[in-house]
């Protein structure tokens, strides 16, 4: 058994579901689920991939086009003359006093969402423990159970909202995430470039299945 076909087969259905849909999300396409069982390996992944995006294949690099988009877009809605370059801190080109709101701007002046912004590791931890506590609570103690469950949502949807805590260091960090999650947002309408295609459909796999990248490549069976 391949080390792909391990991985796959110890990993709940949903979860491999949830992949395939960040994937159609990322490339604005829909995958139908007959052709992805015909797909072997990452290769014929790829393929099938390419096949549904109805765009030119132009040679060019999509992270230096995102870093142009993302340079462009913070000049026209931030007050600062501060060089931006892909090591930038974003700690220091977003300064914590003002973050939120010059996040947003940002965002708009994009038109699709960074997801920059986290609320602290222990205020997540403390709801989505409240949240398990809550939802065991149910089967005993139905009323509290409630209660427990109405606060922890009420409060995921508040930190979330009012989140000023950056999930990644660096412009680099940002640009990487924004080619992964947001493709077809961030290259021109018109062109894709297949060779990038396999790269970011394989990350999508390693950042949801902790894949060891050492140990299979773009041939290496499913099965």
């Amino acid at each position: 058994m391949s080390y792909l076909s391990q991985k796959f087969k110890s990993t709940e259905h949903d979860d491999i579901d949830e992949i395939f849909h960040d994937i159609e999300s990322s490339f604005n396409i829909k995958l139908d689920d007959v052709e992805i069982n015909k797909c072997n390996t990452f290769d014929d992944l790829t393929k099938l991939v390419c096949s549904k995006i109805e765009l030119e294949n132009i040679d060019s690099c999509t992270s230096q086009l995102a870093f142009y988009k993302f340079r462009k877009a913070y000049y026209a809605t931030q007050d600062s003359t501060i060089p931006l370059h892909k090591n930038s801190l974003l700690a220091e080109i977003f300064p914590k006093q003002n973050r939120r709101n010059d996040i947003k701007r940002l965002e708009q002046e994009l038109g699709f969402k960074t997801n920059l912004l986290q609320p602290p590791n222990w205020l997540t931890i403390m709801l989505l423990v409240l949240l398990i506590s809550s939802i065991v609570c149910l089967f005993y103690k139905p009323l509290i159970g409630s209660y427990g469950l109405i606060l922890s949502i009420t409060g995921f949807i508040f930190a979330f909202k009012f989140a000023s805590n950056l999930d990644l260091k660096t412009v680099s960090d940002i640009i990487k995430q924004l080619v992964q999650h947001n493709y077809h947002l961030v290259r021109n309408s018109a062109s894709y470039n297949e060779k990038e295609i396999e790269r970011i459909i394989i990350q999508h796999f390693v950042d949801n299945l902790d894949l060891d990248v050492e140990k299979f490549d773009g041939k290496s069976s499913f099965s």
